[in-house]
């Protein structure tokens, strides 16, 4: 019996327990991040070696909203059973809208560690992004990832930007999803609302992404542009290219290999813009240089 009570004992002690963490720039306790009243004040401040698998960290909006003039720069990651989650609270008086802001020279969320190997299992939800040059930016291996609920507005590159420089050194197992993602009106610059290069097994589901950007200066300003992607999957989403906007609905760079397979089904496009020449070229098929490089075949229209 006493061997038995011992190990249930040190089976107890093993155990790893998630933990809440807090942020709020009006607290005034000790700034420590365990509780409301004693929260870190910015998102510089914490302390990402605290940061377990399973912990939440919640960001106080206020009662009603609250403006952080900093980006969030992730540095920690989960486990597939317990993944990490930075989201916006229901708890009174910090329920209000999360709002970070930026300036067209920096990013607002970002996952980030060079040509090294990113955090993985992660979710972001409910946060608004306004003014930022990419409101989201995943680069290489920044694996299982989803971000949730976000609103990014008046971006000046990128809505969502997720790059690497091969596939092979690319992010895996990606969710974005009921997202709101608009354009500045009219900026000089190329805005795309989704832009995906080298990554696999992403998913794009009930959201609304509308380019406004009628700036003849630019390019062009997209919808989505993946170049290349392997495993994708559109759906429930309105995607809209704006009269007068200089852009596209949906350019597909896409690899098939194996069993890949790039799905878009239940979407509602309109692309309505300056490019519109009567056959709606909504999607566009991937470049045939592309595809022998990786050894896939051409998507189709």
């Amino acid at each position: 019996m006493y061997k038995f009570m011992v190990i249930i004992f040190l089976s107890w002690l093993s155990l790893s327990w998630a933990a809440n963490h807090y942020v709020d720039k009006n607290a005034n306790g000790n700034n420590n991040g365990t509780s409301w009243s004693n929260a870190w004040e910015n998102l510089s401040d914490i302390e990402w070696n605290l940061i377990q698998p399973g912990d939440i960290i919640y960001i106080s909006g206020g009662s009603d909203s609250t403006v952080y003039n900093e980006r969030l720069f992730v540095q920690a990651s989960g486990t597939a059973a317990n993944p990490i989650q930075i989201r916006n609270s229901y708890d009174v008086g910090h329920n209000g809208r999360v709002i970070l802001r930026g300036t067209p020279q920096t990013d607002g969320i970002v996952f980030d560690k060079g040509n090294q190997p990113g955090e993985e299992y992660v979710t972001i939800k409910g946060l608004e992004l306004w003014n930022w040059r990419r409101g989201v930016y995943l680069r290489y291996a920044t694996n299982v990832i989803t971000i949730d609920s976000l609103i990014i507005m008046n971006f000046h590159a990128r809505g969502i930007d997720v790059i690497a420089d091969a596939l092979s050194e690319g992010s895996d197992s990606l969710t974005f999803q009921n997202l709101v993602i608009k354009s500045p009106i009219d900026v000089p610059y190329q805005t795309d609302a989704f832009y995906l290069k080298y990554c696999s097994n992403v998913i794009l589901r009930n959201s609304f992404l509308h380019i406004r950007n009628r700036s003849d200066v630019n390019s062009h300003s997209d919808v989505i542009q993946t170049n290349p992607v392997r495993g994708f999957k559109v759906y429930n989403n309105v995607m809209i290219c704006d009269s007068n906007s200089y852009g596209i609905v949906y350019i597909a760079g896409a690899v098939s290999t194996d069993n890949d397979s790039v799905i878009i089904y239940n979407n509602y496009m309109y692309g309505g813009g300056i490019w519109r020449n009567g056959s709606e070229p909504w999607v566009t098929a991937m470049n045939p240089e592309y595809a022998s490089r990786f050894g896939g075949t051409v998507a189709p229209h």
